[in-house]
């Protein structure tokens, strides 16, 4: 592969189907997931300047609020009422009164809530960051 004029060659490890490495002349160049993993393994809470802290709670609020007020329009009954069919299951859905639903439909639910309903002056439209609420984990 050519790579910005650069002969580059991909070399994938037979024994672990994850391992990927880029060789660029002489230099090996590690994939952009795994740099980001380590970067996220080292990283202590007391690094993350205040403001950013501040803007994350603020979009997982927002996150939450979207979920929670959207839970009453039609389109979002429409999808718990599918996710329901799959079985009863131990993850909350964010809504009044939702049903508990098995880890993969609740995330599945969660994430439609999270798109039911834009709050006005919401911060999550930051295009870097996106939108909180698709990447709520499902709580136990």
């Amino acid at each position: 592969m050519v790579l910005k004029g650069l002969e580059c060659t991909l070399m994938l490890s037979d024994d672990d189907a994850e391992s990927c490495t880029v060789r660029c002349g002489a230099k090996a160049v590690r994939g952009e997931t795994a740099q980001l993993a380590e970067y996220a393994a080292a990283l202590r809470y007391e690094d993350i300047p205040a403001d950013v802290i501040h803007a994350a709670k603020n979009t997982i609020a927002d996150g939450i609020a979207a979920c929670v007020f959207g839970y009453r329009f039609p389109w979002s009954q429409a999808i718990v009422r599918y996710a329901q069919q799959c079985g009863a299951g131990k993850s909350v859905v964010l809504g009044p009164g939702a049903p508990m639903l098995p880890p993969p439909f609740a995330a599945l639910v969660n994430g439609a809530l999270a798109h039911s309903f834009e709050i006005p002056g919401a911060r999550w439209n930051v295009p870097w960051l996106g939108r909180s609420g698709a990447s709520l984990r499902c709580l136990r």
